[in-house]
């Protein structure tokens, strides 16, 4: 709940920050991929890393990066920050959303693991409701900068967290490992979940798509942050309910 709310303010608030620094919507579109490419590239190796070192360590690694993703525009403003965090937080937030979704999927079986999920999914939708209208809200009241001081305390929360209760994210119970080593041919082979796959591909571009368009469409237009904000927010809540559907 705290690291998706505070990644989710983050793209509202990089595209914003990004508009009153004078960027184009060509340069906000390149900056606004920067999130996804390494992940591309990374998820696949972000689970083998997370069966490797177990959950704990990904988790804090992954939440320090999306603190320093925040700290960095706050500390040096600009453009070219710009990039360096959304390259960060992108980074950080598939190793962190790799290793939660195996935590959820490691505890219990059948309808537990179905009742874990289903609560994982309500916390995604709440954070995604929050974290655009927190954000929009703290825009107006004390700017950019300062609002990217304030989503970088919700990770650094998680971090004291497992500092303190390092109990509190148990390892995945012990399963018997195959010989044979997995792909992503593999994955991409098997039929159902290649449907699974392409299904949820729309889906996402669909969400990005408007993400990227509603700042800078409501800028155009005159809205305020905080109504751009919960206009997102309500966006981002009612697409998480066709997700959990799905």
């Amino acid at each position: 709940l705290l690291n998706h709310t505070s990644f989710k303010g983050n793209k509202v608030l990089m595209s914003l920050f990004a508009i009153d620094l004078g960027a184009s919507p060509a340069t906000i579109g390149v900056l606004y991929a920067m999130y996804s490419l390494f992940p591309i590239l990374l998820s696949f190796y972000a689970g083998k890393i997370s069966d490797r070192l177990g959950l704990r360590l990904p988790v804090m690694l992954a939440s320090c990066g999306l603190v320093a993703s925040l700290l960095l525009p706050y500390a040096f403003p600009g453009l070219a920050t710009l990039f360096v965090a959304a390259t960060l937080a992108g980074i950080s937030n598939i190793f962190y959303v790799v290793a939660i979704q195996h935590a959820v999927g490691s505890h219990g079986e059948g309808p537990e693991r179905m009742r874990n999920y289903s609560i994982f999914s309500i916390c995604v939708g709440v954070s995604s409701l929050v974290g655009p209208v927190f954000t929009g809200f703290a825009i107006d009241g004390v700017g950019h900068r300062a609002t990217y001081l304030f989503l970088a305390v919700l990770p650094a929360v998680t971090v004291l967290a497992l500092l303190l209760f390092p109990a509190m994210l148990p390892s995945p119970k012990h399963r018997e490992r195959r010989a044979t080593r997995r792909s992503m041919a593999d994955l991409l082979g098997n039929v159902r979940l290649r449907r699974v796959l392409i299904a949820t591909a729309f889906l996402e571009a669909g969400m990005e798509l408007f993400t990227f368009l509603m700042p800078i469409y409501g800028r155009s237009i005159g809205l305020t942050a905080s109504q751009i904000g919960i206009v997102m927010g309500a966006f981002g809540l009612a697409l998480m309910a066709v997700r959990t559907v799905m």
